[in-house]
């Protein structure tokens, strides 16, 4: 919403903010010998070889046995054979076989195969939310979400980490009561427009906030006048309702293409109070009528009746009015309360009324400028 001041007019908003995260690392390993078979197999070549010669010696003797032409020689020749044979089936198709179908194979398929189908996790699995199991796996990494591991009643989102579930805003509102971002962080606005959880900043609605990033429900504001910035957190809002810190503070400014509402600045004209030392509090007035307070700078240097171009060349609680009765003619003239509680003035001047009567009237007091 428009607006205009009472005795200049200032523009105002820009949006500041900073966030970030962290990850961790480890590592793997394919380790020990792949194939212990060619000794066991060399082994079972040398009971191979033993066993065809042990057959050859058996062969000889039943070719000699006949030439001698004794019967009993040759009846005993067939148990002779008999028993060779048997004693090749023992070696050649029990021992060697047994060694490379059991040893070798088992080796093979035990040890080696082992070794290669372990977990493979370059850079490690940490992916930086509290609330995931972080597993590395022979398939790779695998993060899933535990809701034992948030309190209640927060559950845990794989990519923001622990959250209110019944928030209906994605993925965090903004106006407080805030919701959507887990413990010790706050829903903040980035310059595109973004909404994010980040951690909580410390400064309260009205301070300076060059140092942190504001409390949760705030935003940090710049609200200079001129290139010098002057960053001040303010409220988000949806409604006038949503402006808690005085009548001073009505959600009249907007933020971006999305049209982000914030409230102004609740101050004191005559004591300065709610503004930071290098900005000044004034009265406004919207297009709609609407009277308001808020913060602007920087802040000049112009006292009582100095001349100025506009507020930001008076000190705070001054107002730049202009007293020429037909041509321009700004001062800097003080801000004083014309009803009760009423303020002073400096020798030589009264609280004079802004405007036809009944002047500038704002929360039930009348103020004026010390002339």
């Amino acid at each position: 919403m428009a607006r205009r001041s009472f005795v200049s007019t200032i523009s105002l908003f820009c949006v500041l903010l900073a966030l970030a995260c962290a990850s961790g690392a480890s590592d793997d390993h394919d380790t020990g010998p792949r194939d212990a078979s060619s000794g066991l197999d060399a082994s079972s070549t040398d009971t191979e070889a033993g066993s065809a010669e042990l057959d050859a010696d058996v062969t000889n003797d039943a070719d000699t046995d006949p030439a001698d032409g004794d019967v009993d020689d040759a009846g005993e020749m067939p148990s002779e054979d008999a028993g060779s044979d048997v004693d090749a089936g023992e070696l050649d198709a029990g021992e060697e076989p047994g060694v490379d179908a059991g040893t070798d194979a088992g080796t093979d398929a035990g040890t080696d195969a082992g070794v290669d189908a372990g977990p493979v996790c370059p850079g490690g699995c940490d992916d930086g939310i509290p609330c995931t199991v972080d597993t590395c796996t022979a398939a790779g990494c695998t993060n899933v979400p535990d809701d034992s591991l948030c309190v209640a009643p927060q559950t845990c989102s794989a990519t923001l980490g622990c959250r209110d579930a019944s928030c209906a805003e994605t993925p965090c509102r903004l106006v407080s009561p805030q919701c959507g971002c887990p413990g010790g962080e706050g829903c903040y606005l980035t310059t595109t427009d973004t909404r994010v959880c980040a951690p909580a900043g410390t400064s309260s609605e009205g301070q300076a906030c060059a140092a942190d990033i504001c409390q949760p429900g705030l935003i940090c504001i710049n609200v200079s006048e001129t290139t010098t910035e002057i960053p001040v957190c303010k409220r988000f809002c949806t409604s006038d309702a949503s402006c808690t810190a005085g009548p001073g503070s009505r959600c009249v400014g907007t933020l971006g293409a999305a049209g982000t509402r914030i409230c102004s600045s609740h101050c004191d004209v005559v004591t300065q109070s709610g503004c930071p030392s290098n900005a000044s509090c004034s009265i406004y007035e919207t297009t709609g009528g609407v009277r308001l307070t808020d913060c602007s700078g920087p802040v000049g240097t112009g006292g009582q009746d100095a001349a100025c171009v506009d507020d930001t060349s008076c000190q705070r609680g001054f107002a730049c009015i202009n007293v020429g009765a037909t041509i321009p003619d700004n001062r800097c003239l003080r801000w004083c309360r014309r009803t009760a509680p009423t303020s002073s003035c400096p020798a030589g001047t009264l609280c004079a009324r802004l405007g036809p009567a009944p002047g500038l009237v704002f929360s039930g007091v009348e103020y004026g400028v010390c002339f």
